[in-house]
């Protein structure tokens, strides 16, 4: 059994601590989830909008479907576009170097 403090979970609700024992599956479920959105919105907090990365993000999912439906197809395709210009690009830089240094 852990103990979670409920008013980390929900500080609207709980203006004091109010610690609750649960089973450990529940733990990693609810208590890992908000602690990682928390160091999240820090992490994107402290960038700026110029210098923000997509870092992954461990959310404590054990689920596919919960790991799928986690972000919006939108979100996920642009990403994946950027990644793929970023690739590109690297690519080309790293063919360039290699035929400067072969010829």
């Amino acid at each position: 059994m852990k103990k979670i403090n409920l008013r980390e979970l929900y500080p609207d609700v709980y203006t004091t601590d109010f610690f609750v024992d649960v089973t450990e599956e529940v733990y990693k479920i609810e208590y890992y989830t908000i602690a990682n959105q928390k160091q999240a919105r820090y992490n994107i907090d402290k960038k700026t909008k110029a210098t923000a990365t997509v870092q992954k993000i461990n959310f404590g999912c054990f689920h596919k479907e919960q790991i799928e439906n986690r972000y919006p197809q939108w979100l996920k395709t642009l990403v994946c576009s950027a990644w793929r210009k970023l690739f590109n690009k690297a690519k080309g830089r790293r063919n360039a170097a290699f035929l400067k240094h072969t010829s």
